[in-house]
């Protein structure tokens, strides 16, 4: 359909991440509990990462084209060690892949529970508000983000 055109066209040219507003490609709004104004399709070219965070409100990540590897980490872990959840958000200012942050012999990460995955088109993670998460794309993406009310 002609609505997504220029998604495509942006997606070919981007470097970085657009963020649009979502209410155009969702017709649906009164039969399910999603937010419109916090909600966003996320069209994000190859490496560029979302880094550490969490968000206020349940949140369904539809994946609709390319690959993103995701890293979450469970709250009640991460909220039995502030200092080290502290030192993890610095995380959110150095550059480099997840495989380079998040590897398993990191002191941030002992005795707290995280888990890392893919996303492939057609999948749909369910994200817990307060869970941290990064994301990041592994080739040019496009999913809707959908937080819920």
């Amino acid at each position: 359909s002609d609505e997504f055109i220029p998604i495509a066209s942006l997606q070919s040219e981007l470097y970085g991440q657009a963020r649009l507003d979502i209410e155009p490609f969702i017709h649906i709004k009164n039969e399910l509990p999603i937010c419109f104004e916090d909600s966003a399709v996320f069209v994000t070219s190859q490496h560029l990462r979302t880094p550490l965070h969490s968000d206020e409100r349940h949140a369904l990540l539809l994946h609709v084209a390319g690959r993103k590897r995701v890293v979450i980490i469970d709250p009640e872990t991460s909220d039995r060690f502030p200092s080290r959840l502290r030192m993890l958000l610095r995380l959110r200012s150095i550059s480099g892949t997840q495989d380079d942050l998040y590897q398993a012999d990191n002191y941030l990460l002992r005795d707290m529970r995280f888990y890392s995955f893919d996303l492939h088109p057609g999948d749909v993670l369910f994200l817990p508000k307060r869970w941290l998460h990064d994301i990041e794309s592994l080739s040019n993406t496009i999913s809707f983000a959908l937080r819920l009310q």
